[in-house]
């Protein structure tokens, strides 16, 4: 189940460029893991030109890369800050 929620963001355009969201208003929410289940949590906020990461947890059930949240759908250079909540 894990590598079809990879291809389902991998087919979204979720990372919008920083020119073009830092006029817009819209808070940009995406979960690159824990979107329906507990562990390997990743939460990418974007605003105004900023992109936040809120945690990046592992899966207790899985081991090695399976158990990360899909954190190479993301472009590291964009990242302002790194949240952790827990």
């Amino acid at each position: 189940m894990a590598k079809n929620n990879k291809t389902s963001f991998a087919k979204q355009d979720i990372f919008i460029g920083r020119k073009e969201m830092a006029d817009s208003a819209t808070l940009s929410v995406t979960m690159l893991g824990a979107g329906q289940e507990v562990g390997r949590s990743c939460c990418v906020l974007q605003y105004r030109g900023k992109t936040i990461v809120c945690d990046t947890g592992v899966h207790p059930a899985y081991s090695g890369l399976a158990s990360l949240p899909f954190i190479d759908d993301l472009d590291w250079s964009t990242v302002d800050a790194i949240l952790i909540t827990q």
